[in-house]
């Protein structure tokens, strides 16, 4: 989420791109990285690369408005003081190269959680959705042709038990519009479950083929 305007800062969640401490290999530079005026703040969360449920995150940005914040909310941001005190320690005892030891074992299996995903979509969606291999993240989104609303297939999918995000759930619009996309996570899921995940969104899409839904144009 970006604001920006005028002199005003700018402040963007930068979560989903690459990790601290490692390459953004063929990513566009982060803003954090070309600002020269500290206007930028950055929110990145520890949540995904080191460990899941740690629900807590950091702020970067010009010592002034740290300060600021430090005094406004101090530790009471809704992070359990156990879950911070337990973070701090584990940094302090990894150190610098700990940490980026951790991080290349999360990238490593994410790259391979990655390939199973995309393995599995070119097996069992070929000729039903679109994609495109992810550079970074822990999410892969299909089109799904032929098409109108994802959402309109949630009570389907659930049925068969199929756990994907409809792409009009991002939409900042009171009302969103209708989109054939869906954002599948590839973070949390055992392979063999991933791949049957697969295999049941297609049975789901090749239904719908049959039943005749009006084929839409693809968008990507």
């Amino acid at each position: 989420m970006l604001a920006f305007g005028g002199e005003d800062p700018l402040a963007a969640e930068d979560a989903g791109a690459a990790l601290p401490g490692t390459e953004r290999a063929g990513l566009p530079p982060s803003f954090l990285s070309v600002d020269t005026d500290g206007r930028v703040v950055r929110c990145d969360t520890f949540s995904k690369w080191v460990s899941p449920g740690l629900r807590c995150g950091f702020v970067t940005a010009p010592r002034p408005l740290i300060v600021k914040l430090a005094q406004g909310a101090g530790p009471s941001l809704g992070v359990s003081s156990p879950v911070q005190v337990f973070l701090v320690e584990m940094l302090r005892r990894w150190g610098p190269a700990g940490l980026h030891r951790h991080v290349q074992r999360v990238q490593a299996a994410y790259r391979r959680r990655c390939a199973v995903a995309l393995t599995a979509a070119a097996e069992h969606l070929s000729g039903l959705a679109r994609w495109e291999a992810p550079r970074g993240g822990m999410f892969l989104w299909l089109e799904l042709l032929g098409v109108r609303s994802s959402a309109d297939l949630l009570d389907e999918m659930t049925r068969e038990r199929v756990c994907v995000v409809p792409g009009a759930f991002f939409s900042a619009h009171e009302t969103p519009p209708d989109t054939p996309f869906v954002r599948v996570s590839f973070a949390a899921a055992e392979e063999e479950a991933m791949v049957e995940g697969f295999r049941r969104l297609g049975n789901v899409l090749r239904r719908r083929r049959e039943a005749g839904a009006a084929p839409a144009r693809s968008t990507m």
